[in-house]
């Protein structure tokens, strides 16, 4: 025996089977980690290189884009709240519980105004 280990014919028997299932498994597994691995960012460039040819604008299609009808501004408004603390006096020398009242909203917007088109080569 190998390494002084004594195996009697059934443990003997029970790691050959061990060892094929996990050679197995491995054997298996390889692959299908790879193709999880690989599969996903492959089809994701090949979605990419596809979807460029019909997306991106060109000289070509200026007069195509232009005729397309909607607003030229883009209006994004946020809205803001604060709070102030109405007690800081009690707050800083008696470690009081802060009574807190809630100040706005202050409305902030932006608009973005569509326009300057870029092509790239």
């Amino acid at each position: 025996s190998t390494w002084g280990l004594q195996l009697s014919k059934d443990s003997m028997n029970t790691l050959q089977i061990w060892f094929f299932v996990i050679a197995g498994l491995l054997g298996l597994g390889i692959p299908f980690l790879f193709l999880g691995l690989e599969l996903p960012s492959a089809m994701h460039a090949a979605l990419m290189n596809e979807a460029a040819e019909y997306v991106i604008l060109d000289e070509e299609d200026q007069d195509f884009w232009a005729i397309i009808p909607g607003r030229m501004n883009v209006d994004n408004t946020k809205l803001y709240y604060l709070f102030a603390c109405t007690n800081p006096e009690e707050v800083a020398a008696r470690g009081s519980k802060p009574i807190m009242k809630e100040v706005g909203p202050f409305k902030y917007t932006y608009t973005h105004t569509l326009g300057g088109r870029k092509y790239l080569d």
